[in-house]
């Protein structure tokens, strides 16, 4: 009985904490019709994190210890103040904000998909939590680390200083200590929300909970895949493609399928949450999370969305220092693959771009994230210059890339198979791409290059590490081809008529393909050696 009012407890302030503060952001900020609900999900813990890590850096660097009291007066005034800023501007200006109820339109589901939806989440879930029950205790010791300093953050009320110590023998043969070095590998916005967690739930951090709360995290990173497939898929057009089959709903529920029972308990998923790879799993969040609103604020041309975009970006910043290379790299390939496929106009998209970019919301946004970064507190990478041992020429073995098979190994033989064919159908579709094709495009093709060799791009990082990363686009590519080939089959232009029987077989044979490959990545992970 006591552990269910502990879970139950756990929840609700987890809600609280990180899903209520961003929540009011979010309506005092943007118009109820701006997102559609898993949207508002998402963008509310996103934003729930990254004002509690902020303000308990704020609240540690004024010398004030870090507890409940001074937690709950910083998120009460923090949200007082932006809801008096959001109410100014309000009555300062018109809101310029477009429903969406084109979105909503295109958001509905039938009542067979909403029953594939819950069914997909309801595999997805007990595969993983099946899989968690036996590894409660981490299966590695990066979630020990990061509780360690979680723990030192809420017991002391303090931010904590990353310098280790080691034990060397002095000539006289007597142990003594070296002098305290920095660790460059922790980043405080991984260890701040447990830390937070703690002091207001009181939960121990040798228990359950962190690992309870990283599959939260997962979960929550499924459902921004899911969503981004949704908004992509309602930016591609083509005529080749039957509209009544090509639909967001149907590849995003193709993506579920992909990253959901097949291949959850692979090394960016449940592998991840047992192993305690802290950042790593909230980087997988928050990339397609910002890339989802990025894509947005272009196409709609919102200044207030590329707002959160930056708000976003500057939280994974103080989050994982891998994940923000990577977001770096895939939004520079993006904006490049658009400008050479729309180079015919690229004068007016970059006017376009530079209207959007120095609009008074960005700036602002832009302006106080400089004045944190140099005023208040430098990420530890930066300060450690742990950014310049992670470029230049690959140093060892382990960095100079892996081969095609490991590649497909890692990234599951069904999904990178599917994957690479929709990234070809895409590249046909070049006269259809918009914002989503380039993003898709430039997602996969710079973690190709990352991957399979790195020294083009000068990137001097463990290519085992890059490669889980690669999942993510690759799965996606998988989803849409799997869905854009029927399509083209059933399109009104398809000069290539198959009978029923026909397709009923591809159909079993694509089925056959990824369930087997994807229930056997599982398979090896469950079932005892």
């Amino acid at each position: 009985m006591h552990s269910l009012i502990s879970t139950i407890y756990f929840i609700l302030m987890s809600g609280i904490l990180f899903l209520l503060p961003g929540l009011v952001i979010l309506r005092s900020f943007f118009n109820k019709q701006s997102f559609v609900p898993f949207e508002t999900l998402l963008f509310s813990f996103g934003i729930s994190l990254g004002l509690i890590d902020f303000l308990m850096i704020i609240i540690g660097k004024l010398g004030i210890r870090i507890g409940v009291y001074s937690l709950s007066v910083g998120i009460i005034a923090a949200l007082a103040i932006l809801a008096i800023v959001a109410f100014t501007l309000k009555r300062l200006k018109k809101s310029e904000e477009k429903t969406e109820e084109e979105s909503e339109r295109l958001f509905s589901f039938s009542r067979r998909q909403s029953a594939l939806f819950i069914i997909l989440i309801g595999l997805t879930l007990l595969i993983k939590v099946v899989y968690l029950t036996h590894a409660v205790l981490p299966t590695s010791t990066d979630l020990g680390h990061h509780m360690y300093w979680s723990k030192l953050i809420a017991t002391t009320g303090t931010l904590p200083v990353y310098a280790k110590q080691e034990i060397i023998t002095g000539p006289s043969g007597i142990y003594q200590l070296t002098l305290p070095e920095p660790i460059p590998d922790f980043i405080i916005g991984e260890h701040l929300p447990f830390a937070a967690l703690h002091i207001f739930t009181g939960l121990d951090f040798l228990s359950a909970f962190p690992i309870i709360f990283l599959l939260l995290v997962n979960v929550i990173g499924l459902l921004a895949l899911f969503t981004l497939a949704w908004r992509f898929v309602s930016d591609i057009r083509s005529p080749h493609l039957s509209k009544n089959i090509f639909t967001p709903q149907n590849v995003a529920l193709a993506v579920l399928f992909f990253f959901g029972p097949l291949y959850t308990l692979a090394s960016p998923q449940a592998k991840f949450v047992s192993g305690g790879v802290v950042g790593n799993v909230l980087g997988n969040l928050f990339i397609p999370l910002i890339l989802l609103i990025f894509y947005r604020a272009i196409r709609e041309k919102r200044p207030d969305f590329l707002g959160l975009g930056f708000f976003l970006t500057f939280i994974i910043a103080y989050t994982h220092h891998l994940s923000t290379l990577i977001l770096l790299f895939v939004l520079v390939a993006s904006m490049l693959i658009y400008l050479f496929v729309h180079y015919d106009a690229i004068g007016a998209v970059l006017r376009s771009w530079w209207k959007l970019i120095f609009s008074p919301g960005p700036l602002l946004i832009a302006g106080l994230a400089i004045v944190f970064f140099f005023g208040v507190s430098l990420p530890t990478y930066i300060e450690t210059n742990a950014v310049g041992t992670a470029i230049g020429t690959p140093t060892k073995a382990t960095r100079t890339g892996l081969s095609f098979f490991q590649l497909a190994s890692s990234g599951g033989e069904a999904r990178v198979a599917l994957g690479l064919a929709g990234f070809v159908v895409l590249l046909c579709l070049h006269r259809y791409m918009r914002y989503a094709g380039a993003i898709l495009i430039g997602w996969c093709a710079i973690l190709l290059m990352m991957t399979l060799d790195p020294q083009w791009l000068f990137i001097d990082i463990p290519s085992n590490r890059i490669v889980t990363y690669f999942s993510f686009p690759i799965g996606l590519l998988s989803a849409f081809a799997a869905v854009a080939f029927f399509a083209m089959l059933s399109a009104p232009q398809s000069k290539l008529r198959i009978p029923s029987i026909g397709i009923l077989i591809m159909s079993l044979t694509i089925l056959v393909f990824s369930l087997g490959n994807g229930t056997l990545d599982n398979n090896q992970t469950l079932l005892p050696k």
